[in-house]
């Protein structure tokens, strides 16, 4: 394929962030030097998804960072928005968790999730330290992976 041919445009947004996903995966190592992601933050990315799971709002809330509880105000409208928008996220069969980074205060974390449907997902967790220590999550890319069913 000629490069010069490509438009941008043409390309949809879940390939964007696809390859976002596929990306920082890859490249995460080398962009985020030798830090390694806490162990502390994955378990955060677990007891929130498995809140999820149990359409536990206020469990799931509390692992959301201050800027997203303010967006979203309250924990019904945060799994409002996670179950209308991130259905894998709210509802999956299972869960791997892939390469972390870390860079200072913020990690992103790879996981991949099979939804109810058997589509596979890839996910990327954005989390950043909070003052008391612990970590939150801050933001989610969700896109299809490329086995997109098992």
């Amino acid at each position: 394929m000629n490069p010069k041919s490509m438009n941008p445009k043409s390309i949809s947004p879940k390939c964007w962030h696809l390859g976002f996903v596929v990306g920082f995966a890859l490249s995460a190592p080398q962009v985020f030097a030798t830090e390694i992601a806490p162990a502390d933050a994955q378990a955060v990315v677990a007891s929130q998804l498995s809140a999820f799971e149990r359409d536990d709002a206020a469990g799931a809330w509390k692992f959301a960072a201050p800027d997203v509880q303010q967006k979203f105000v309250s924990a019904d409208n945060f799994i409002g928005m996670v179950k209308s928008k991130y259905g894998p996220i709210a509802r999956h069969r299972s869960v791997d968790f892939g390469p972390a980074a870390r860079k200072g205060d913020e990690v992103g974390l790879v996981v991949t999730l099979v939804g109810e449907d058997n589509e596979v997902w890839s996910a990327l967790f954005m989390l950043s330290k909070q003052q008391d220590g612990g970590w939150k999550t801050t933001g989610c890319l969700l896109a299809k992976a490329p086995q997109t069913s098992l």
